[in-house]
Formats: structure tokens, C-alpha cells, sequence
């Protein structure tokens, strides 16, 4: 079992690094507010292996159902935003082929950066909304 944890808090740490670097660093939020981001995006699955440890331990108590609200509610929240960042991601791999094939010359960075963070913002807000319905229809 303990080779099934490492294996998958590898795969999972490795997504949350995808997603934190093409959400958080590329947003054009304040340095702090990145840092923080950046500490709840890597220190969330921790929380999974433990979760999984604790129930299959047999301990009961405060500490493991916290454990647990934080470990699962981190699944659904990363779940939720990698698809929503894979898709935007193809997304744009896509648009620019479509660009590259008209070959426009309309370019301006602002609105591209304005864009940007519009879909990054919306893409942690709906995921968070998402969540948050989760909860209540569970």
C-alpha cells in the first residue's frame, strides 16, 4: 500500500504543479498573494496520503474527519481545476493554430494579459463554485 501512496501523491503533487504554474504564475496578482497560493497549492496533498492512513489505521476522532474534509475537498477543488486547465490549454493551442493559419496582425499584449487573467480567474472561481455545490448536494 505504501508504494501505491507514494506513487500517487507523486502523480497528484505533479498536477498541482501544472496547475500552479499555469495559474499562479502566470496571474498578475501581488507576489504575497502568490506565495500563499503557492503553499496551499503544495502543502493540500499532503493531506491524502495521511487521510488514507488514518482511515485505514482505524483512528477516529476531530483530527482524522478535518483531515479528511480537507484531503477530499482538495481532490474534488484539483479535479475540478485540472480539466478546466486542460481544456483552456487546448484551447489555446488550438487558437493559435487558427491564428498561424489567418496570420492576423492585430496584436495587443494588455488585451491579451486582460483575457489571461479573466479565464485564469474565472477557471478558480468556478472550480471553487463547483466545489461548493458539491458539498451541498452531498
Amino acid at each position: 500500500m505504501i508504494y501505491f501512496l507514494l506513487i500517487f501523491t507523486g502523480i497528484v503533487y505533479t498536477g498541482h504543479i501544472y496547475i500552479g504554474r499555469r495559474l499562479i504564475s502566470s496571474s498578475s496578482v501581488d507576489p504575497a498573494v502568490r506565495k500563499i497560493a503557492w503553499i496551499i497549492l503544495l502543502t493540500t496533498p499532503i493531506f491524502i496520503p495521511v487521510s488514507f492512513i488514518l482511515r485505514f489505521s482505524n483512528y477516529k476522532g476531530l483530527f482524522v474527519d478535518i483531515t479528511n474534509w480537507i484531503a477530499f475537498l482538495g481532490m474534488g477543488f484539483f479535479s475540478l481545476t485540472l480539466v478546466w486547465v486542460l481544456a483552456r490549454d487546448l484551447l489555446l493551442v488550438l487558437s493559435g493554430f487558427i491564428a498561424k493559419i489567418r496570420s492576423s496582425t492585430a496584436f495587443d499584449p494588455s488585451r491579451r494579459a486582460f483575457l489571461g487573467n479573466g479565464i485564469t480567474y474565472s477557471i478558480i472561481g468556478g472550480s471553487a463554485l463547483l466545489t461548493g455545490y458539491g458539498i451541498y448536494e452531498a
